[in-house]
């Protein structure tokens, strides 16, 4: 330590001071979000890329644009045929939890 540092120090809690932290650009505090956040989801909407909160330089919390979590919407084209074997496996599905007990592995009809 200096003489300078000395001189403005008490020399009782300096031995408690961190190095500030070096986080990942795409990384920010749990401080400099709670001051920002408007600003952080704008940055998030703009370049699609995710934002990682960090607590004491931990991974906590993740921003991700929502089409990223839902997925692509629901559209008409996507629904199933009338013929699609899909609906049997369904009506097996449902006979299955018509018949089979509540506990246990569930027996496949034969066909």
């Amino acid at each position: 330590m200096s003489a300078l540092e000395w001189a403005r120090s008490d020399g009782h809690n300096d031995h408690m001071k961190r190095a500030p932290l070096k986080l990942p650009p795409d990384t920010v505090g749990v401080a400099e979000a709670k001051r920002d956040l408007t600003a952080l989801i704008d940055r998030v909407l703009r370049t699609g890329k995710p934002l990682t909160i960090a607590r004491r330089g931990r991974p906590v919390v993740r921003i991700l644009p929502a089409e990223q979590i839902i997925g692509p919407r629901w559209r008409k084209e996507c629904t199933f045929a009338d013929n699609d074997p899909f609906w049997a496996a369904m009506k097996d599905v449902e006979l299955l939890r018509k018949t089979a007990p509540d506990r246990g592995t569930p027996q496949f009809p034969e066909k």
